[in-house]
């Protein structure tokens, strides 16, 4: 009798082990169902203006770059920002931050970033970084790579809407090299003869879009 006992306890408990791991899904189910919505609704709603007006280039802007698991800006995760407020080419006040995300990270993405897993589950998630950043931006031109794709993302994540004059670093460099074969963050520094670390993280390519851009402007 101890025996059947035994098994009806231990049949009891895994049955409700598998209703609170079947609970604690569709409860993150449902909120990355409810976050997706929202993401959807601000990208529709809100527009960053990406400027092909070159002429007066701005000499203080936030140079930005903004890492994520994939390049969808509705079904992505952020996972890693920066933020550098340049004036007169000079690097005055920096935002770096990693992002814990809700989904997980391609192993390619992770080799190209120099990062593991483990780094990203113990910082703090989108909805807490997200107002640090606006507020760092402000209303000053954003300088960025792909910026249809950085302003999507940074719009998807933020509560408060956002109206900044945006330059694509991608964009101003076609103007001034049409020659170009690729126009990859590293192809364009080639081209700037600048130097730039082989892992690709948002601090180091941040860092890159700002000498990018300081050089494109010159020319």
């Amino acid at each position: 009798m101890f025996w059947v006992y035994l098994m009806l306890l231990i049949g009891l408990g895994i049955g409700i082990g598998f209703i609170f791991v079947g609970s604690t899904n569709k409860k993150r189910r449902t909120e990355r169902n409810i976050e997706t919505a929202k993401r959807t609704i601000r990208i529709k709603n809100i527009d960053i203006g990406v400027t092909k007006d070159f002429n007066n280039l701005p000499g203080e802007y936030v140079a930005l770059c903004i890492k994520a698991t994939g390049y969808n800006a509705v079904a992505d995760d952020i996972i890693d920002i920066c933020a550098l407020k340049v004036f007169n080419g000079k690097i005055k006040e920096q935002f770096s931050q990693m992002v814990h995300p809700r989904i997980a990270v391609p192993t390619s993405v992770l080799m190209e970033l120099g990062i593991t897993e483990i780094e990203l589950n113990n910082k703090p998630p989108i909805e807490n970084v997200s107002p640090e950043l606006v507020k760092f931006i402000g209303n000053i031109p954003i300088i960025t790579y792909n910026a249809d794709i950085t302003t999507k993302f940074l719009v998807a994540n933020s509560e408060k809407e956002l109206d900044n004059k945006c330059i694509d670093i991608v964009s101003l460099a076609k103007s001034v090299y049409s020659d170009l074969d690729n126009y990859r963050i590293r192809d364009i520094a080639k081209k700037c003869n600048i130097e730039i670390p082989s892992v690709h993280n948002a601090l180091n390519d941040c860092k890159a879009i700002c000498k990018c851009y300081e050089s494109l402007k010159r020319s």
